[in-house]
C-alpha cells in the first residue's frame, strides 16, 4: 500500500497536460524490514492506480498514456522531458529484478 496520501491525485492528474510519468518504483531503505531495501523495492505503479479509485474508462485511459510516455523515445511525453522509463521498458527487467 502506498505510504504517501498523495498517490491518490498522482493517477487522478495525469490528464492536466502536463505530461505524464511512466511508472512508480518504490526503493526500499535499510529501516524497510530485515532484508532492507531489496524485499521493500517493487513496481508500485498498478498500487497508485488502484488508490485512485478510477472508473474503468479512467484506469484505461491513465494506462495508455502510461505505455505511451513508456514507448516515447524522446522523453518528451513525461512531465521531467526523461527517458528513465522508457530506458526501464526496453531493459525488460522483471519484477523480481
Amino acid at each position: 500500500q502506498p505510504l504517501d496520501p498523495n498517490c491518490i491525485n498522482f493517477a487522478r492528474r495525469l490528464n492536466e497536460g502536463i505530461g505524464s510519468w511512466t511508472g512508480v518504483l518504490a526503493i526500499g531503505t535499510p529501516g524497510s524490514g530485515p532484508d532492507g531495501g531489496q524485499q521493500a523495492s517493487e513496481d508500485a505503479t498498478q498500487a497508485y492506480l488502484v488508490r485512485a479509485q478510477g472508473s474503468d474508462d479512467e484506469t484505461a485511459a491513465w494506462l495508455s498514456q502510461i505505455q505511451a510516455a513508456r514507448d516515447d523515445i524522446t522523453g518528451k511525453l513525461t512531465q521531467s522531458k526523461t527517458l528513465c522509463g522508457h530506458a526501464l521498458q526496453m531493459a525488460a527487467l522483471e519484477p523480481k529484478e
